[in-house]
Parts: structure tokens; sequence; C-alpha cells
């Protein structure tokens, strides 16, 4: 008869290791597994937030167009911005699209 502490190392590398080795290998495949995930899920948000943001961006360019074209069609507007009458175009023009449209700032850009 075998002494038993070697019983215990013989049932520890017959049993217990493969158990260990076993679990370790589920736990490394599972932490593996949850970081590809997060992984896809960044990039899946991320094309998401882009795609988003784009549209925004070109629901507001579509929305400022129209807005201008509100007031560029008045003749008096024209003179008055060729004239560079800032003061007319601020009484009339900018606190009209503050109140009406909600714009802050415009800015007359001019060709070089």
């Amino acid at each position: 008869m075998e002494s038993p502490a070697r019983d215990q190392w013989r049932f520890m590398w017959r049993f217990l290791a493969p158990a260990l080795v076993i679990t370790l290998l589920m736990i490394g495949l599972t932490v593996a597994n949850a970081t590809w995930n997060a992984r896809e899920a960044n990039h899946v948000a991320i094309a998401r937030q882009q795609e988003m943001a784009r549209r925004a961006l070109a629901n507001n360019l579509k929305l400022l167009a129209r807005s201008q074209e509100s007031v560029a069609v008045w003749d008096e507007t024209v003179v008055k911005a060729k004239a560079h009458d800032l003061k007319w175009l601020d009484d009339y023009i900018g606190i009209w699209m503050y109140l009406y449209l909600g714009h802050e700032r415009g800015v007359r850009a001019r060709r070089p």
C-alpha cells in the first residue's frame, strides 16, 4: 500500500490539474470573447454615430440654405449687402434671423 501523501499527489495530477487547466482555459476564452465583443460593439457604435452626425450636418446645411433664401430674395437686402450697410443688415436681417430662425451670428464673406 502506498503512502497517503503519494495518493494525494497522484489524485492532484490525475483530476485536479486537468480541471484547473480546463478552468483557466475557459476563463481565458471568456475574457477573449468579451474583449472581442466589446471591440465589435465599439466599431458598430462609432459607425452609427458617424452616420448620425453626417445626417445631422447635412440636414442643418439644408435648413441653413433654406433660411438664407428667405432673406436673400429681397432686393433691398442685396442692395444693402453690396453697399456694406452693416447697421441695416443687423437691424433688419440679423434681428429677424435671430428671432425667427434662431441664428445667433451671421457672417458676410467678401469675394476675393
